[in-house]
């Protein structure tokens, strides 16, 4: 049996938020980094476009540079111990 029909296009892959509340959990209990052996910027930049402008209440140009300022170059804050 033949159709002239397109194939139905596949939906967005989505997950619940209690999925995505559980996955923050495991991510925050571990003690290695969420990122794995890559760095930052590699790892989000194989997920993101992160050459794309900056939102508009930041002062660099690109997500890209965003990220390398606030979470590279600078530290934000300290992590005390408990």
């Amino acid at each position: 049996m033949t159709s002239s029909d397109p194939a139905p296009a596949h939906p967005q892959p989505s997950i619940t938020a209690v999925t995505q509340y559980e996955i923050f959990n495991y991510l925050r209990g571990i003690s290695s980094p969420w990122w794995g052996r890559l760095d930052e910027v590699t790892f989000l930049e194989d997920l993101y476009d992160l050459d794309q402008p900056a939102p508009e209440n930041s002062r660099l140009p690109t997500v890209r540079a965003d990220i390398q300022q606030h979470r590279i170059k600078t530290v934000s804050y300290v992590v005390r111990g408990r």
